[in-house]
């Protein structure tokens, strides 16, 4: 969902846009379904260890729900905006956007794996690729700035749209942080 949210929001149409509101219900549903269960299990005997499982996985599917929701109400609003005003954020793509995404993405899939087998080494991964993005957003927000003549309402329009979906993929980041930095307590 998230790999898909970058490339309808900046590329699509609306009807594009709609099809990921309907991939939230089904994350919605998911995690209610996991929370009923989380339930059911902490009704009966459990270790403390398993009770601290229990709760991270819990706060785990809450952070991926709302990872769910930050595509569903931020980049589909974002990406809407942009149909309705004509921007064309393709053009502004490079490069730098690429490997952003592509980082955001991987860090997101790497802390998921976590989940399944905590591991230090990929949980200290995650972390750590906090600095690269950040670089890396900052070599997108500069790159940007750098193709807009900000002179004009369209290209301001551009600018803000642009960077609102960059700072939406750096929470994406911190999400993914934070489920690693859960499996770690494990």
């Amino acid at each position: 969902m998230v790999r898909r949210a970058q490339i309808v929001a900046v590329n699509r149409r609306q009807e594009d846009l709609q099809t990921l509101l309907g991939q939230d219900d089904e994350i919605d549903r998911l995690e209610s379904a996991i929370l009923v269960y989380i339930g059911r299990l902490s009704q009966v005997e459990h270790t403390e260890e398993e009770g601290r499982e229990m709760g991270g996985l819990a706060q785990i599917a809450n952070i991926l729900e709302s990872i769910g929701d930050l595509v569903t109400t931020n980049l589909v609003s974002l990406g809407q905006q942009r149909v309705a005003e004509g921007i064309d954020l393709a053009r502004l793509r490079d490069e730098n956007t690429s490997q952003l995404i592509d980082a955001v993405t991987r860090n997101l899939e790497q802390a998921v794996t976590t989940i399944r087998q905590p591991n230090a080494r990929e949980v200290a991964q995650v972390v750590a690729a906090k600095r690269v993005i950040e670089e890396l957003a900052a070599a997108v927000r500069k790159s940007v700035l750098e193709k807009l003549q900000l002179a004009d309402k369209k290209d301001l329009l551009s600018f803000r749209l642009a960077t609102d979906m960059i700072e939406q993929f750096t929470q994406i980041a911190h999400f993914a942080r934070r489920i690693a930095e859960i499996t770690k307590e494990w």
